[in-house]
């Protein structure tokens, strides 16, 4: 039996690619996995995150809008806009609290600091 090839990030984009066909929920996750493979200062990541944002929405697909979502705020804060990234975070945040209720279906995007316990602040030294 012939040894399995190691296939890279862009290989596998392309079979995912090829077999999304057509399908929006498809579409929008091989859009982010392509945004996600570039760097954030990448214009061409911003845009594959707003197209992906519109075909999860389109799909109906919150995991995959808060994926979209994640890689617009690593590009807006690549690019120093705060309040932009602040509130893709917030939106991210807002999209996911309603699927609490299906954590296992959902893996870790249910780990976001939305979900974290209140950090504890130190007390002053006295």
């Amino acid at each position: 039996m012939p040894e399995p090839v190691p296939l890279g990030a862009a290989e596998l984009i392309a079979e995912a690619s090829a077999l999304a066909d057509g399908d929006p929920a498809a579409e929008a996750r091989v859009v982010i996995a392509e945004g996600f493979s570039g760097r954030e200062l990448d214009p061409v990541s911003a845009e594959l995150a707003e197209r992906g944002i519109a075909l999860a929405r389109r799909a109906g697909d919150p995991l995959a809008e808060s994926a979209a979502l994640d890689l617009q705020t690593s590009a807006q804060l690549a690019r120093g806009d705060i309040r932009a990234a602040a509130a893709s975070a917030l939106r991210r945040t807002e999209l996911l609290a309603p699927l609490r209720r299906r954590a296992i279906a959902c893996g870790l995007e249910l780990l976001t600091p939305a979900r974290w316990p209140p950090r504890r602040r130190s007390r002053p030294a006295t």
